[in-house]
């Protein structure tokens, strides 16, 4: 297994929300406290994205959305602003060989839990069970 680079303070992290929509109240939070802990965030646009059947839009987007912010050169992690309904359908669209290639911490629970296992699985990369900041507070 790789063990992706730890992210430092100033680091940009990609904000991405790979399965259930996330309110406007919701994202600006999850920004909110991404800068709190001292990250720059970059908000993908799952974020803005009109809900989709109880989905951060179509599945090809998102999967399109998680696997550029793994190949940005200027991000250092991706952190799924909450879980839900979704995640799973991400699974057979994703190009796991873009996100071998730029190994990065991917942080999120709860349905998140199926693109870790995947990624763990398919590109041999350490994952991080961790708080999301649109379903709770960080600071």
């Amino acid at each position: 297994m790789r063990l992706p680079q730890p992210c430092r303070r100033g680091d940009a992290v990609a904000l991405t929300a790979p399965a259930s929509p996330v309110t406007k109240e919701e994202a600006r939070r999850a920004v909110r406290a991404l800068e709190w802990l001292g990250f720059r965030p970059r908000p993908g646009e799952s974020l803005n994205a009109p809900p989709s059947d109880w989905r951060a839009g179509p599945a090809a987007r998102r999967a399109r959305e998680l696997e550029a912010a793994f190949a940005s050169p200027e991000v250092r992690a991706v952190w799924c602003a909450r879980g839900g309904y979704g995640a799973a359908e991400l699974l057979p669209l994703l190009h796991y060989e873009v996100i071998a290639a730029h190994p990065k911490p991917l942080i999120g629970y709860s349905d998140i839990t199926a693109l870790h296992l995947a990624i763990q699985r398919r590109c041999r990369m350490i994952t991080y069970h961790g708080p999301m900041p649109a379903a709770g507070r960080l600071e």
